[in-house]
């Protein structure tokens, strides 16, 4: 065969092909957007969902599914006030009759947007629909609660570290970063953080690790940087740190959070001295792997026994809370079980930290609440 035949048959074989990927797309406008929500590229997904969105316009039941994809986008990524419209205009529709979950998400909406009558409406009408799906009643109850709360505030008041805070990123995460108690570590996505790229879920700059010092007189210096030899700070997203009881180690969360490329986040350690950090290397831990995503890790004060956040096989839903346990600090965790449906729900529950050996705090959309779990013995020395 010649050279010139075989390169039109290679041209031919690629023509054939994207002609067919062409169709395909034609076909179904929001293949690449369903491709990056896969991917939980939510913002990403987003967009691509209101391109499609406008190039189908005959199609009633995909208009619909775009809508409530383009609601679950804004949704999981705490956008509330964007993803009310979506689920609002699907109520007009035939589509909850056959996605019930509508009037579930309608309602978390609507509590995250302090509507509080109308979540408690929707939530009576998806406990109705969905009787053995417990989250119908406890969002009732829940915020009937918040409601309660709102009206009687407990005793502790909330102050915001303006100095600390930037005006329209996220800043969170924080843990003293020594014994003296005077200096903080972060996560920010301002724009001082090191890496270039946006973050496909949240569509805001990838977080990085800040530092700040309070002063005699208790005033925040401004943040910066905690980490100028990169180390730490990447150009992938780091974040929700906690240091191990002798201040000598950071633990952290990195994610790559690209765009067009499959997530992973992986639960990181870096040592430090004065106020250096060496180079952060994986944490090993049996049965998790660079595609997985894990993170949010708080330890005992052996560090013998990791708590975690996973949305893992076995678990009940969403992000669960797992532990981890090992026989020495230099050696792999053995395999992660789940705490199980004292602690899970079919919501997230996310941001474990372990206080004193023994007590357990965690957020959670699910039932939030602290718990006192049964804590592995090699804990357990009251």
């Amino acid at each position: 065969m010649s050279m010139k035949r075989y390169i039109l048959i290679i041209l031919s074989a690629l023509f054939i092909f994207m002609s067919s990927d062409i169709y395909a797309q034609r076909r179904n406008p929001a293949k690449n957007a369903d491709l990056a929500f896969g991917r939980k590229q939510y913002t990403e997904a987003a967009d691509r969902y209101k391109k499609a969105y406008r190039k189908v316009r005959r199609n009633k039941d995909e208009r619909n599914r775009i809508s409530f994809q383009l609601g679950e986008c804004y949704r999981l990524i705490g956008l509330t006030k964007r993803a009310e419209p979506y689920y609002k205009r699907l109520l007009k529709t035939e589509y909850p009759n056959t996605h019930t979950e509508v009037y579930l998400y309608m309602a978390e909406t609507y509590k995250m947007n302090e509507k509080f009558k109308d979540a408690i409406e929707m939530y009576e009408i998806y406990a109705e629909k969905v009787p053995d799906d417990p989250r119908g009643r406890l969002g009732v109850e829940t915020t009937q609660q918040i409601q309660e709360w709102m009206e009687n505030p407990s005793k502790y008041q909330l102050t915001a570290l303006k100095k600390v805070n930037s005006t329209k990123d996220s800043d969170f995460g924080a843990c003293w970063i020594n014994n003296n108690y005077n200096e903080i570590i972060f996560t920010s996505t301002r724009d001082a953080a090191t890496g270039k790229e946006k973050d496909g879920i949240t569509g805001q700059e990838f977080a990085d690790f800040f530092t700040s010092k309070q002063d005699r007189k208790g005033d925040w210096s401004t943040p910066v940087l905690a980490d100028e030899g990169e180390n730490i700070n990447t150009e992938a997203s780091e974040g929700t740190p906690f240091m191990n009881s002798k201040y000598t180690k950071l633990y952290f969360t990195r994610c790559q959070n690209g765009a067009h490329r499959q997530n992973g986040c992986q639960i990181m350690v870096a040592g430090k001295s004065g106020g250096a950090f060496s180079e952060a290397r994986p944490v090993e831990i049996a049965g998790v792997d660079t595609l997985d995503i894990v993170g949010h890790p708080t330890l005992s004060s052996d560090e013998l026994i990791m708590y975690f956040a996973a949305e893992r096989k076995g678990g009940f839903g969403g992000n669960d809370i797992w532990v981890a346990m090992r026989d020495n600090a230099t050696e792999p965790f053995k395999h992660p079980f789940n705490l199980g449906e004292k602690i899970n729900t079919a919501g997230n529950e996310v941001f474990p930290f372990l206080r004193y050996d023994t007590v357990l705090y965690f957020a959670s959309d699910g039932v939030g609440r602290t718990s006192q779990p049964e804590i592995p013995h090699q804990l357990d020395r009251r």
